[in-house]
């Protein structure tokens, strides 16, 4: 009996230690389920087709209730991107575009999800905000502008394509690759309020292409920011000339040369352009020459 009962107790502590590693088991399996799903909130476009997303956005009405959301940090998260709109109105999905590949051939979802950066590394993503309704829409375009995390955001509807109109933008050529939208507006500040900035990049790649749009809250504020071009950003000269009204938001005057000091100094103390011109001396003066009276 002796011996049975010695079994017995070895059998109990058997079924213990199985007990305990089944149990142990499944506090691991729930901790990684956890951390994945932590992961996941990281990750944030983790799991899902662009292209299958990006097809619903052709959508009409689903185009109506979503905004396009520009500049915002290459650090913000799904969750606080959410968070931030949710007052406009419920949400449908957040979507991040605009994650810079470390090569070509890694796949966008790949970029996103590993968080892989260009080694020029941009320090802004873009998003498609959707909402349930689209109400939310123009609450949401408010938002336009105003810092979130540090960056001054763009909000455009995503039904039409952002334009920045010829009497209140100009065109920045000659940035650095890696300019970065922040460091464009900074460098307009003194010109006057600026509206919008947008640095055109690499669809793949997300790197920019050199040249940018910036829109001011006046029209006055056009001929100022003229009066940069060939001021230095990073020791590069920029061309800041107008938008054309017929080419796609392209410069109107590649070429156009720097407004002299005295210009922008006369612009600074509300003078108008022809007023400028005739004061400056650049353009055709209504008072006859010297040579003219004496004729006369």
């Amino acid at each position: 009996d002796d011996d049975d009962d010695d079994d017995g107790d070895e059998e109990d502590k058997d079924d213990d230690k199985s007990n305990g590693s089944k149990g142990a088991a499944k506090a691991a399996a729930k901790a990684k389920s956890k951390r994945k799903a932590a992961d996941s909130d990281d990750e944030e476009d983790d799991g899902k087709d662009d292209d299958a997303e990006d097809s619903k956005l052709d959508d009409k009405e689903r185009l109506a209730r979503t905004v396009f959301v520009g500049n915002l940090p290459a650090a913000c998260k799904r969750k606080q991107v959410e968070a931030y709109f949710r007052p406009c109105g419920a949400i449908e999905s957040v979507r991040f575009r605009s994650v810079s590949l470390l090569q070509s051939m890694v796949s966008r979802k790949e970029a996103v999800i590993l968080r892989k950066k260009h080694s020029r590394e941009n320090s802004s993503v873009n998003a498609y905000v959707v909402f349930k309704a689209a109400e939310s829409v123009a609450p949401a375009l408010k938002l336009n502008g105003v810092q979130f995390m540090g960056n001054h955001i763009r909000v455009d509807a995503a039904s039409g394509s952002a334009q920045y109109p010829p009497a209140t933008s100009v065109f920045v050529g000659n940035l650095p690759f890696d300019a970065t939208e922040e460091e464009v507006r900074a460098f307009f500040k003194d010109v006057g309020k600026v509206e919008a900035v947008r640095v055109v990049r690499d669809k793949k790649t997300s790197v920019g292409k050199g040249f940018a749009y910036v829109m001011f809250d006046d029209k006055s504020c056009v001929m100022l920011a003229l009066g940069l071009n060939g001021q230095e950003l990073r020791n590069r000269p920029l061309r800041v000339s107008r938008v054309s009204a017929t080419s796609g938001n392209k410069p109107a005057v590649p070429g156009q040369k720097p407004v002299s000091g005295a210009a922008l100094r006369l612009l600074k103390k509300g003078v108008l352009p022809d007023q400028v011109s005739e004061s400056t001396g650049s353009g055709s003066s209504s008072k006859p020459s010297a040579k003219a009276q004496k004729a006369g």
